[in-house]
């Protein structure tokens, strides 16, 4: 014997006749009974499941988890190393894996056995209830193998855009093994089966093609088509564009008008452009989907795009209704209104990873928003035509442009989280350090350019606050409708960008410097622009290091250049320093006299900033410090 289970039970009932009377079987004829081995099993004598049993003190039946592991252990090692007995008859020294089989062909075929299903794990229903599967007599199936239908879904398959990408092995597995599916039920609500009105289709069966009914749903509730009108001929014409339209106002008794403006409607919404699900209905719905529009609907008329989120945690829980934890739309409209949360949501989280819910976080975002609408109020009010000349300003229109360039291509790829941070967070940062940088008139040249468009940013996550922020500026109709703001390539400039990002790190660093030596309010500011053999230095470099590595070889072509020959062992010296730290090469390549331009931009606004002395210094400044300073790197000493 190999069955733990089945071994304690004959134990039970051969230790006690009052058992064997309640179930009105002999307690004698038990008793008989003998343990007959069947298996040799690899570390194990002739009763494998009696030896477990005693190793495991297991008495009783109610031991179920020291009764579990035991079965698992015993059939597992039976499985992969036991081999028959002699009282297997034709089965003998044949290994368990392969008698089975053998055993299961032999009864198959002698009609003494049918095929049982059994899950591989513990299945409940949403509830957490166990669930019962029944099998109906004259049941009605889908078969998912029929000529040329799976063909045609893979194909579809192949035409669609899913997100993220990974999933597409799970619909490709999915199709492999789809064979024949139950498509009908005999109780609760649903369309009856045509084929059989006492059967009713089942929900998946039905919900296929569902999403096709919202393009004409509201124009037959508006012309008061019945549902017996809806026919087999109504649909073939609406969806398929087959049949006269004569005909199927004969037969429907809709008017030609109506029929026309059905299949308009059909044909411009359809098809389905973007579906957006749960991960856990790929394996049914979902692919169900698939072969219901490929088989019924012409190619042009297949779905172009699925994509999936994760898992939702609600204040660090799985979000359930079993829980209890779950947060209803209702209560978002009515605590934070549709704004917050959309913002919320967008960006927290990327589309295929899990979302958090945090009341905190949503809070915070309220709170954002509401900023965020003061400041775009007032740069609505403060607008006025204008040039935009400075290097502050210039370098904000191109970060703007660049920032849109980026959060098109994000939202198009349904990476959220890149597009909202872009609009809620990196550009009113970059506008409040705008702020000080520019004069008042080029200022509201910068509003009157910025506003419209940062509105029509903000409308497809927060079309509240986006419409109202239009409305102020003036426009008669709804941003929704309006088009998108796509970046002008020509205001996008790296090199302002990089110049203006040169000063303001100037003032970082300055600050500091300050931190470190605990200097509140400085008497002095100097600033060291580097040696001019140093920008050499660094254009040799660049030019050099595209054809080698090697520092010996890269030395010997740098000082190729004159202005740097005459400084060759401080040439050595920065050299390794630089292939040490990559850092420390400026992104891009300026002169002397351009730094010092920008540099002198710096010191004017340090000097407004703290107001003290800001001093240029050169190499040749006594100065020990004059020296140390880098291209787009310049020393700094505060006092």
């Amino acid at each position: 014997m190999s069955a733990p289970y089945d071994w304690i039970a004959l134990k039970e009932l051969q230790e006690s006749p009052d058992l064997c009377t309640r179930y009105g079987i002999s307690h004698k004829d038990v008793a008989a009974i003998k343990v007959i081995p069947i298996i040799t099993s690899k570390g194990y004598g002739d009763t494998p499941a009696v030896e477990i049993c005693e190793r495991m003190k297991i008495t009783s039946l109610d031991q179920e988890e020291a009764l579990e592991a035991a079965t698992q252990e015993i059939y597992k090692l039976g499985f992969h190393t036991g081999i028959m007995r002699e009282t297997c008859g034709p089965y003998k020294g044949m290994p368990a894996e392969k008698a089975k089989n053998a055993m299961k062909e032999a009864l198959l075929s002698a009609g003494k056995a049918d095929v049982f299903y059994e899950t591989n794990r513990k299945a409940v229903d949403r509830s957490g209830g166990k669930i019962i599967v029944a099998i109906l007599d004259n049941q009605w199936f889908l078969d998912f193998n029929a000529t040329g239908w799976k063909e045609k879904a893979r194909e579809c398959l192949a035409g669609l855009k899913i997100q993220p990408e990974k999933y597409r092995k799970e619909f490709e597995d999915v199709f492999a093994w789809l064979d024949k599916r139950p498509c009908a039920r005999r109780r609760g609500l649903g369309t009856a089966l045509p084929q059989d009105p006492s059967w009713v289709i089942e929900s998946l069966s039905d919900s296929t093609l569902y999403m096709s009914l919202y393009t004409i749903q509201s124009t037959i509730k508006k012309h008061k088509i019945a549902g017996d009108q809806l026919t087999d001929a109504f649909f073939d014409f609406v969806y398929l564009g087959k049949g006269k339209i004569e005909d199927v106002n004969r037969q429907t008794r809709i008017p030609v008008a109506q029929l026309e403006e059905l299949r308009k409607q059909f044909d411009y919404w359809y098809p389905n452009d973007h579906r957006h699900t749960f991960v856990l209905h790929l394996a049914n719905h979902l692919s169900f989907s698939i072969f219901a529009h490929a088989g019924i609907l012409p190619r042009e008329k297949w779905p172009k795009k699925y994509s999936f989120h994760g898992m939702v945690i609600s204040e660090g829980e799985k979000m359930s209704k079993s829980k209890g934890n779950t947060v209803t739309l209702l209560e978002v409209k009515q605590k934070y209104g549709p704004d917050t949360f959309r913002a919320f949501l967008c960006s927290t989280t990327s589309v295929e990873s899990t979302f958090s819910w945090n009341t905190s976080e949503v809070e915070r975002m309220r709170i954002h928003l509401e900023g965020l609408a003061d400041l775009l109020a007032r740069i609505v009010e403060k607008r006025g035509e204008g040039a935009i000349v400075s290097g502050a300003g210039r370098a904000f229109l191109s970060r703007l442009e660049r920032g849109i360039a980026k959060a098109t291509t994000s939202l198009e790829a349904m990476e959220l989280r890149s597009y909202a941070n872009f609009a809620l967070y990196e550009l009113p940062n970059a506008y409040r350090k705008l702020y000080a940088s520019v004069s008042r008139e080029e200022l509201l040249a910068i509003n009157h350019h910025l506003a419209p468009r940062w509105a029509r940013l903000l409308a497809p996550f927060t079309p509240h606050l986006a419409e109202e922020i239009n409305e102020s500026l003036g426009d008669k109709g709804f941003i929704s409708l309006a088009s998108w703001p796509h970046a002008d390539e020509q205001k996008i400039d790296e090199r302002i960008e990089q110049d203006e990002e040169f000063v303001t790190e100037i003032a970082s660093n300055v600050r500091k410097v300050m931190n470190a030596k605990n200097i509140r309010e400085p008497i002095r500011i100097t600033l060291f622009v580097p040696e001019g053999w140093k920008y050499a230095f660094v254009r040799a470099f660049r030019a050099a290091f595209s054809a080698t590595k090697n520092s010996r070889e890269l030395l010997e072509r740098i000082v190729e250049d004159r202005e740097v020959a005459t400084h060759r062992d401080e040439a050595g010296r920065l050299l390794q320093a630089i292939i040490k730290n990559m850092k420390l090469l400026p992104l891009i390549d300026r002169t002397q006299e351009e730094e010092l331009a920008l540099t002198s931009r710096a010191a004017a606004a340090l000097k407004e900033e703290f107001g003290c002395d800001v001093v240029l210094a050169d190499s040749s400044s006594a100065d020990p410090k004059a020296k140390s300073g880098l291209p787009e790197r310049p020393a700094i000493k505060v006092e």
